[in-house]
């Protein structure tokens, strides 16, 4: 029979390997009761508490090994085991117990990309009453921070963090600190704040390698390449994404491994390396279709069609675009499939209609072509009209006199910055208002003019600017505009 002191041991054994991202030491240290993923444990002679710890265990390990064998079931494995877990806790009044297993709940949908299943389990999760300064608690904001950036939700995800760092600066936990970190990391690069996105980056690699976490360690690397390649380091990029593939193999995370290639193929499509990038987001896309992390697919999957409109393989890109649509539509359902193929309509219409359209004022240097850099936040425009800015109506918010300010095609909402066309084919420049018919145009000081409806056209919506000054690489570094 087993003791008490035994599984107890035996537990916190299994948990200190998952933290410093041993799995498959933790699945053999598991082997008391556990060796086989598709069998529940055997917990013969435990008391409930004891099953219920020991299945919890087993539940998390079970997700952790579809990273490191490619298994399809992995995940359902997880699911059942942490819901038998989860049961028990619930009949034994163990709060904090039911909040782990419903985090790792959430993660085991959050892995097959079932985004509203997850944030299900992590609202489930948040609704029992268990103090923040609990490790089950803290674990709980890190998921949910998570499931923020996966969602495409950063700047709720910048505010949630914020909100609860002062908790888990507290707890003061080199693991949960290195997450903390990463995920606002990977936040802020998705907001452009690319700098503070670097620090933090730095802060959970200084963590990390304080833990000896290679798996963690391997996806800094990998976000530091992306970070490069938005910079156009490429050297740097491509020495970063190389350092994530080696760790990832050293890890024995092959999910992510197959990920990596996506950031590969990425850098390279950057540099306008077509083929190579193909080869290396095929890589990555016959690594993950053999994984759970259908997100990670997508992602690669639809880097490829990026590859492929850049050659201009059109048909190509629809095929492709059919496998990702196979993917998403079972599991995501219909919503994020029509994100998606809006946002691969925009692409392939930029192709067959690409780069800057009109460029209006005469200040553009006759025979030169206009480049762009653009921030990763509006990579999704494929086209863009721009004008150079002859005032500082909008100084108030970046856009100086001698800036190029690009616009897009899309309704402005109330005070959007604007571009509009009067009847005498002058542009101006201001903030949008609309109303009886009238539409106003005013700047950071006065109201500039308003015109009847019909007698404008909207150039379009200010998205973002460039000063009038080249990178190293040639191309204007275009940056976001925030109001």
């Amino acid at each position: 029979m087993k003791t008490i002191p035994h599984l107890r041991q035996l537990t916190e054994e299994v948990r200190a390997f998952e933290r410093s991202g041993r799995y498959r030491e933790a699945f053999e240290a598991l082997a008391p009761i556990w060796n086989d993923i598709s069998e529940f444990p055997n917990l013969t002679g435990l008391d409930e508490l004891e099953q219920a710890e020991g299945l919890l265990r087993c539940g998390v390990v079970a997700g952790f090994l579809g990273r490191l064998d490619n298994s399809m079931d992995a995940q359902e494995s997880s699911k059942n085991l942490l819901f038998k877990a989860r049961d028990l806790f619930l009949k034994l009044n163990q709060t904090g117990g039911v909040v782990e297993a419903e985090n790792w709940l959430a993660m085991a949908y959050l892995r097959k990309g079932e985004q509203r299943e997850a944030e299900t389990w992590i609202e489930s999760s948040f609704s029992r009453d268990l103090s923040a300064n609990k490790a089950a608690r803290i674990e709980s904001f890190i998921f949910y921070s998570l499931i923020l950036m996966e969602t495409g939700k950063y700047e709720d995800g910048l505010r949630f963090l914020r909100k609860v760092e002062p908790f888990i600066q507290s707890y003061d936990d080199d693991f949960f600190n290195g997450l903390f970190a990463a995920n606002l990391g990977i936040i802020l690069r998705n907001l452009d704040r690319l700098p503070e996105a670097m620090q933090m980056y730095s802060l959970a690699k200084h963590f990390y390698q304080k833990m000896d976490h290679v798996a963690y360690l391997a996806t800094i690397e990998n976000n530091l390449a992306v970070i490069y390649c938005y910079e156009g380091r490429y050297d740097l990029a491509h020495r970063a994404v190389n350092a994530a593939l080696d760790l990832h193999i050293e890890a024995q995370d092959f999910s992510r491994y197959g990920f990596s290639f996506d950031t590969q193929a990425s850098i390279l499509l950057k540099e306008g390396r077509l083929d190579e990038a193909l080869v290396s987001a095929e890589k990555g896309i016959e690594i993950l279709r053999k994984t759970e992390f259908t997100e990670f697919l997508v992602e690669t999957l639809y880097t490829k069609i990026k590859i492929q409109a850049a050659q201009n393989k059109l048909a190509d890109c629809a095929i492709t675009f059919s496998e990702l649509a196979d993917v998403i539509r079972p599991l995501q359902g219909t919503d994020r499939l029509k994100a998606k193929a809006k946002e691969f309509e925009k692409l392939i219409r930029g192709q067959m209609f690409s780069g800057v359209g009109l460029i209006l004022t005469e200040k553009v240097i006759p025979g030169e072509e206009l480049e762009l850099e653009l921030s990763p936040s509006l990579r999704n425009y494929s086209h863009f009209d721009a004008i150079w800015l002859k005032n500082d109506h909008l100084s108030g918010i970046g856009l100086k006199k001698g800036c190029l300010a690009l616009t897009v095609d899309e309704k402005p909402a109330d005070g959007d910055p604007v571009a509009v066309m009067g009847s005498a084919n002058e542009v101006m420049c201001g903030y949008y208002h609309a109303g009886f018919g009238l539409v106003t145009i005013s700047s950071d000081q006065v109201e500039l003019e308003a015109f009847k409806a019909e007698e404008i056209k909207i150039v379009g919506k200010i998205v973002g600017f460039a000063e009038p000054h080249k990178s190293k690489n040639g191309k204007l570094p275009v940056s976001p505009v925030h109001h």
